[in-house]
């Protein structure tokens, strides 16, 4: 806009009502263009060097793996305390004694008599039975590698099972192997395994194995435990046994016979290579 130079006052006026204006035109292009395109989310992560995170990468794993175990923890922790102990079904135990079952005996029974209790101490004997028949099938693929497939493998059904090995320093490379997995085995200390059993349930598993009156059996249907009275037991199968309808009372001892019959027939397996010593 123009004006006179004579009006100072109106120069001044013109002048901010033509900056006012820019402005309004400048604000509706920037809407305008914010409309058309989405907003770039703002960076709030400094820029950093990709040389610098690779060499730093290594030293924050084990923090970060730390953390995540330590969260890992308390979630399960959490979890538990709003899950709450394992109820067991204590109506699978079925108690037909005169006996009167604490309630650590009947939670213990619960749990069915093919559970697998935590071994309180490692039997060191048979780990070390173990690692020895590991090392002898080892070398039994070693030594009949080369003529597995041109032999005529015939199995026997009444063979003795052998109990060969192959001697040892036919092959360095599988005894540093079998020596460095038994060295690793055996001077292991393994940590501590938390029991699958309370406290009391342990009372009441030693009290039960010391008990004599009562017997403990799989129910014959269904996955339930009974307890009944030891002599009731013994009834039961003398009752069963003095059926004239299906079981018979012999005079002798028939076992001398029986040994007898089963010598006989082995010998004659043996004599037609039909089984071996």
């Amino acid at each position: 806009m123009h004006y006179p130079t004579d009006f100072p006052f109106y120069i001044q006026v013109g002048d901010a009502i033509d900056s006012l204006s820019l402005r309004q035109q400048d604000h509706t292009r920037s809407n305008q263009s914010h409309a058309r395109q989405p907003e770039d989310p703002p960076n709030d992560h400094p820029t950093t060097n990709h040389s610098s995170v690779e060499n730093n990468s290594t030293a924050d794993t084990a923090p970060k793996k730390k953390r995540r175990k330590t969260r890992h923890l308390r979630k399960s922790k959490s979890y538990t305390k709003r899950r709450g102990p394992i109820r067991l079904d204590t109506s699978t135990v079925i108690n037909l004694s005169n006996v009167q079952l604490t309630e650590d005996e009947t939670l213990l029974l619960s749990r069915g008599l093919t559970v697998c209790l935590t071994p309180r101490h490692i039997d060191w004997t048979q780990v070390k039975a173990d690692i020895n028949d590991f090392s002898r099938r080892l070398r039994l693929k070693e030594y009949f590698l080369d003529s597995v497939n041109n032999c005529d493998f015939n199995p026997n059904s009444f063979r003795l099972k052998s109990a060969w090995c192959p001697p040892p320093n036919r092959e360095p490379v599988l005894d540093i192997y079998i020596d460095s997995v038994e060295r690793d085995i055996m001077s292991a200390k393994p940590t501590r395994i938390r029991d699958n059993l309370t406290k009391r349930e342990r009372q009441a598993l030693k009290k039960l194995r010391q008990r004599t009156d009562i017997l403990i059996k799989p129910a014959d249907k269904g996955s339930g435990t009974v307890v009944m009275n030891r002599q009731d037991y013994l009834d039961e199968c003398y009752r069963q046994l003095n059926d004239q309808q299906f079981y018979k009372r012999v005079s002798i001892d028939p076992t001398e016979d029986v040994n007898k019959r089963v010598c006989f027939y082995l010998k004659r397996l043996l004599a037609n290579s039909a089984c071996h010593r």
